[in-house]
C-alpha cells in the first residue's frame, strides 16, 4: 500500500445546499475507507503523519496567510504583528504540535504495542485520577513542566487505539482555530476515519 497521504485521503467537496442524498452518498465513499485505515500498521500511518508533517513545512507561509485572512488581519501591517503572531500559533504551530503528537504515538505502537506509559497515578477526591506523563513539545513550548491526564475509573487501563473497530467520525469545524487536532485524535486515538465540515470563519485556512 503506497505511503502517501493521497492513498488515504480524499476531498469530498460538498456545498451549503447540496441534497441530502448526494450527502449520504458522499459520506459512505469515507465509510468506505474505515476497515482499509483501521487494519494500517502504525508504522505506515506514523509516516503518512510524517508526510503530512513534511508538507505542513512546505505550505507554512501559505498556512499563514491564509489564517491571517481569515482573522481579517494583515501579515505585513506592524499594528496587526500580535494577529499575526496569533494566527501562526494557532494554525501552523498547532498542527505540527499535533502532528507530532500522532507520530509520538505511532512509533510507541510500532516499537512497544501500546501508547506510552504514565510516570506517576494520583488518586483524586471523586475517585477519579490524574496520570502524569513526561512534557510534550506542546507543554515545552508553552513553558509548562507537567503534562496530565484525568482519567474517571480509579484504576487507569492502557489499550491499543489500533484495537479499535472501525468506524467513521463527524467533525464540525471550530470558528476560532484551524482544527486538525480533532482530526488527528480521530484517526490516532479512535482508529477512525473523519468526515470534517469547515467553519464558514475558517474556510480560507482549512
Amino acid at each position: 500500500m503506497p505511503n502517501s497521504p493521497k492513498s488515504h485521503c480524499f476531498e469530498v467537496a460538498l456545498a451549503g445546499d447540496t441534497p441530502l442524498e448526494e450527502v449520504h452518498a458522499k459520506v459512505q465513499l469515507v465509510a468506505e475507507r474505515a476497515n482499509e485505515w483501521s487494519a494500517l500498521p502504525a508504522a505506515d500511518k506514523r509516516a503518512l503523519l510524517k508526510e503530512c508533517l513534511v508538507l505542513l513545512r512546505q505550505h507554512t507561509d501559505e498556512l499563514k496567510s491564509a489564517a491571517c485572512k481569515s482573522r481579517g488581519c494583515d501579515r505585513n501591517a506592524p499594528e496587526d504583528s500580535h494577529l499575526v503572531a496569533d494566527a501562526t500559533l494557532l494554525s501552523s504551530v498547532l498542527i505540527a504540535s499535533w502532528l507530532r503528537g500522532g507520530i509520538d504515538l505511532m512509533d510507541s505502537l510500532a516499537a512497544k504495542g501500546q501508547p506510552p506509559r504514565g510516570q506517576r497515578v494520583i488518586p483524586r477526591p471523586n475517585g477519579s485520577c490524574r496520570v502524569r506523563f513526561e512534557p510534550g513539545r506542546k507543554e515545552w513550548m508553552l513553558g509548562m513542566c507537567t503534562r496530565e491526564l484525568v482519567v474517571r475509573d480509579r484504576i487507569p487501563l492502557q489499550r491499543d487505539p489500533l484495537a479499535e473497530t472501525a468506524s467513521v467520525t463527524g467533525i464540525l469545524g471550530a470558528g476560532n482555530v484551524e482544527v486538525l487536532s480533532d482530526i488527528i485524535d480521530a484517526l490516532c486515538r479512535l482508529n477512525s476515519v473523519v468526515v470534517y465540515k469547515c467553519n464558514p470563519v475558517m474556510e480560507h485556512s482549512n
